[in-house]
């Protein structure tokens, strides 16, 4: 069977809504644009799925993060959601973020190894002011936020009430970037 196929039959399953499918791992497959697309529409009708791993060189991009943005405003039941290892960049992290400030019930959010940015993470902190349902967030790992992302994420961390657990590791974080983070959970 092909992916094609294989994702129509996924998509199939996702749509009517089937009890059993409560997880759902695609990672490592290759998940381009019109793929996406499908993907989202059976997202928004979906009332079952509770995780949704699309990490692992899925060639999700910004453009396809703009259909699982749509998707994540309307879908009320997904609470755990993995983007590790693609290419969202900070242009995906804008759209990814309008979602995250519509969306009430994603709780952790795995976003490792996606060169977001300090452009980035001043989108995430923008959603994160808002948000009050994500509880995990891990960006840790060659998204380059750097002072200027810490800053951003250390404004944010000042203003949510929710979240955590939040993992920086290995993000070129140095020293003022640090005490910018410390000085927002104060």
């Amino acid at each position: 069977m092909n992916l094609n196929q294989e994702l129509l039959n996924i998509l199939k399953i996702l749509k009517s809504n089937d009890q059993k499918i409560i997880k759902l791992n695609l990672n490592r497959g290759n998940l381009e644009t019109k793929r996406m697309k499908s993907l989202s529409q059976a997202l928004k009708v979906n009332h079952t799925l509770v995780e949704l791993n699309l990490g692992g060189w899925m060639g999700i991009n910004p453009e396809s993060t703009k259909y699982l943005s749509q998707a994540l405003k309307k879908n009320q039941t997904l609470l755990v959601l993995g983007l590790q290892l693609n290419d969202l960049g900070s242009q995906g992290i804008k759209s990814l973020s309008q979602a995250l400030k519509q969306n009430q019930t994603l709780t952790k959010l795995t976003l490792r190894l996606n060169g977001i940015g300090p452009e980035g993470s001043r989108y995430l902190s923008q959603a994160l002011k808002t948000n009050q349902t994500l509880v995990n967030l891990d960006l840790r790992c060659k998204n380059y936020l750097r002072t200027e992302g810490s800053r951003y994420l250390s404004e944010a961390l000042k203003a949510n009430q929710t979240l955590t657990k939040l993992n920086l590791g290995w993000n070129e974080i140095e020293a003022e970037g640090s005490k910018y983070l410390s000085e927002a959970k104060q």
